[in-house]
This record gives C-alpha cells, structure tokens and sequence, in this order.
C-alpha cells in the first residue's frame, strides 16, 4: 500500500522526468530553441513546484500519476489564463514605478531648490 509521501515522491520522479525530457527535446533543438522557450521552461518549472509541494490530496496525486504529460496539459490550461499573470504584475510594477519616479523628482526638486537659496556665506547688507 502506497502512503501519502510515497504517492507524492512518485509525483515528483514523474513530474521531473516529464520536465527533463522537454528540455532535452528543446536543447537537441538547439540554444535558439530553448531562449524561444524561456516562457514556457519557466512556467512548467512553476507548474512543477506547485504540484510537488502544494497542498495536492492524496486522491488526486494519484490520478495525477495516472495522466500523461501533466505538466504540457498544465501549461496550456495556464495559457488560457495567462492574462491573470500580468494582471498580477501589473500592481507591484506600477507601485514601483511610482517610487522611482517620486525618488527621481524629489531629487530633481532638491536639486532646484538648493540652486534657488542664498549662500548664507554671503554678506547681506540692507539699506534703509
């Protein structure tokens, strides 16, 4: 009888060779290939990660051990999602843009503002 560790350390061993058979695929293919790819390498590797650590019950490790190229079905289903990714990007990037250009222009004022103010070196003198 399979435990719930051995059912995943399969998932893993299965989940892995799948991965390593698309990049020796893609690497026979040549580095051209495989930098067209990159996206894809990637998000198969995320893909990978979540399914071998994440929270997975035990019944569905075991139809997962079951499928073929889980992690090619996995990946076309995340593509027809894959506007969710840069919605999901689209918050911390901006945030960040924000910040550099608050920093960038808050610098440029400092900037103005010390060529604006009098030398205090300087000798004032007022008539009256």
């Amino acid at each position: 009888m399979y435990t719930e560790d051995s059912l995943r350390e399969e998932l893993i061993a299965k989940l892995e060779k799948e991965q390593k058979e698309y990049l020796d695929g893609l690497k026979e293919k040549g580095v051209d290939e495989v930098i067209k790819n990159v996206y894809e390498i990637s998000a198969r590797q995320e893909i990978m990660d979540y399914l071998s650590y994440g929270n997975i019950a035990p019944k569905d490790v075991k139809a997962l051990l079951k499928t073929n190229h889980i992690l090619s079905r996995m990946y076309d289903e995340w593509l027809s999602f894959d506007g969710n990714f840069y919605e999901a990007l689209q918050y911390p990037v901006d945030k960040e843009i924000e910040r550099i250009s608050d920093e960038f222009y808050r610098k440029d004022d400092k900037e103005v503002e010390h060529k604006e103010k009098p030398s205090k070196s300087k000798n004032m003198s007022f008539e009256r």
